[in-house]
């Protein structure tokens, strides 16, 4: 058995011994086949007054309250399992069953068809048909729930529960159109019928839909002001950045979060022309004569590189404007190889220089410092210059101290990195 069954059926049975009443409203295979996984989430319906004995149920074992609009019907609650690399879910249709803000079947009558399957409680065939009527898609590529609707067909269901729950909602016209395409299994014209479907509840339920809908996009106006999260990696070259990173990203791609990976070092992507003439200085540097005076040299490279000092900075900038601030008001996870960290560990530029140029910079949500033995990452990067990663970890070593929501990781073996960032990473990122 999966280890996420195993919680949800262990949340499940703790509903029981608290006689709080819930009917699970679709996707409950898995609690009956060890082989099946969860899916995305478990939607449940329970009653409004109610809510905050399930959540406490939750939080005590671990979960955390997902960021759903206080205004809306809906409540969830979400916890990361790092051996499976999955968030397990559950949504709460608090006082019935509703879509797109618009409820169609009331909690009480609900729980009172629910039915048992083995130790757990699901809604009734017939509620579980006109969810599906009401707020799925039957037709086309994405019709999931098709297949189900034909078995549903099948079987001696209570047709006029299902007709008068249908006509009490929408009214008898538009009800005998949509039953009757039911039972022909016409689904395109079920689908054709959703807009009209959509329409007739508005107009049933004006106050509360626009209520909702008007307090929920003002909840959403406020979260833009919050950016999401933006989780830094840096260390040492070979210390394993790209690979958690990356892995990490296929993660949150696992689990549907809305993610970007992006890499921000100084020597790629850049915007401005560093590369073309960092190429050249770097050039004109090795063919400088011998015979000049060596003070003379290191004096000329520390004015020339703290010169350009603000020029990676401002292109930096840049980066970050065009390509990473646009994603976070839009909700998503950066993740970003490297940062302005990078700007800190510069050679022959003065440090206080360096340290303005990073203040300058919009913080990191969490930072993760990937570290090792100089002597294994060499290992790692066969032909890296003798004594460079020596000097990146005193550099280290010095700036350590100055950074926020710092996270200091031994990266040992791809494996364990990853359950290490990912278990003091998502706590705080669930939390958010």
């Amino acid at each position: 058995m999966y280890e996420s069954t195993e919680i949800i059926k262990i949340i499940l049975n703790e509903f029981d011994s608290s006689n709080l009443d819930y009917a699970i409203i679709r996707n409950y295979g898995f609690l009956s086949d060890d082989n099946e996984q969860v899916g995305k989430d478990v939607d449940i319906v329970i009653e409004e007054e109610k809510a905050n004995e399930f959540g406490s149920i939750l939080t005590s074992n671990g979960f955390f309250r997902q960021p759903i609009s206080p205004h809306s019907s809906h409540s969830g609650f979400w916890k990361y399992l790092p051996e499976e690399k999955k968030l397990v879910k559950f949504h709460f249709h608090e006082g019935g069953i509703s879509g797109n803000s618009i409820p169609y079947l009331k909690a009480k009558q609900v729980l009172e068809r629910r039915r048992k399957m083995d130790s757990f409680y699901v809604i009734s065939d017939e509620d579980l048909l006109i969810n599906i009527l009401f707020h799925s898609k039957l037709s086309g590529e994405k019709a999931r729930y098709a297949p189900l609707v034909r078995e549903l067909r099948k079987k001696r269901l209570d047709t006029s529960y299902v007709f008068n729950s249908i006509k009490d909602i929408l009214g008898r016209e538009l009800s005998k159109n949509m039953f009757h395409a039911y039972k022909e299994l016409n689904f395109e014209k079920l689908d054709n019928l959703k807009p009209e479907i959509k329409k007739s509840l508005v107009m049933r339920n004006p106050f509360p839909v626009f209520r909702t809908l008007f307090l929920s996009s003002l909840w959403k106006i406020g979260r833009l002001i919050k950016p999401s999260p933006l989780v830094c990696f840096i260390g040492m070259d070979g210390s394993g950045k790209s690979t958690v990173t990356s892995n990490l990203s296929d993660v949150f791609k696992k689990n549907k979060l809305k993610s970007s990976l992006i890499y921000t070092g100084r020597g790629r992507n850049n915007l401005l022309p560093i590369q073309f003439f960092g190429r050249k200085y770097k050039a004109k540097e090795k063919k400088e004569e011998t015979s000049e005076k060596r003070s003379n040299k290191s004096l000329k490279k520390k004015l020339i590189y703290s010169l350009a000092a603000p020029v990676f900075a401002l292109d930096l900038y840049l980066r970050y404007l065009k390509d990473i601030f646009p994603k976070r008001i839009k909700d998503e996870i950066v993740i970003v190889d490297r940062y302005a960290t990078d700007l800190l560990l510069m050679k022959n530029v003065n440090n206080k220089l360096r340290k303005v140029l990073y203040s300058i910079f919009p913080k990191p949500t969490m930072v993760f410092y990937l570290y090792n033995d100089p002597e294994l990452l060499y290992q790692r990067k066969p032909g890296h210059p003798a004594g460079d990663l020596e000097r990146q970890e005193k550099l280290f070593d010095m700036i350590l101290p100055t950074l926020d929501n710092l996270n200091k990781i031994k990266s040992e073996s791809e494996k364990q990195t990853l359950d290490d960032v990912s278990n003091l990473l998502f706590p705080k990122f669930l939390n958010h």
